[in-house]
């Protein structure tokens, strides 16, 4: 219904058209896995950490961030995790 008034309004003359070129495909590139891969380590990782351990977060937030140590099955899932979207992105751009 929303589209029938919309057109009845352009041909009226009430609001004007417009048309854009959309991308339905197109390959990712290093920079986007990177960021994603980053943005998923942030929060799958260290927002975690500071949430199930907020009173060391709360004492200490830097610290807390940085820390290496004891969880080392997450840091290893995100590699894994970023070398699974580097073949995906190899693969479909074959």
């Amino acid at each position: 219904m929303l589209y029938y008034e919309l057109i009845r309004k352009e041909s009226n003359g009430q609001i004007k058209g417009r048309i854009e070129k959309v991308i339905v495909y197109q390959p990712i590139e290093w920079k986007e896995i990177f960021i994603q891969s980053l943005i998923n380590f942030i929060l799958g990782y260290k927002l975690g950490f500071a949430i199930m351990d907020f009173k060391t977060f709360q004492a200490d937030p830097a610290a807390a961030v940085f820390k290496t140590g004891k969880p080392l099955f997450w840091t290893w899932f995100w590699i894994v995790d970023f070398g699974i979207l580097v073949l995906q992105n190899d693969s479909t751009d074959r």
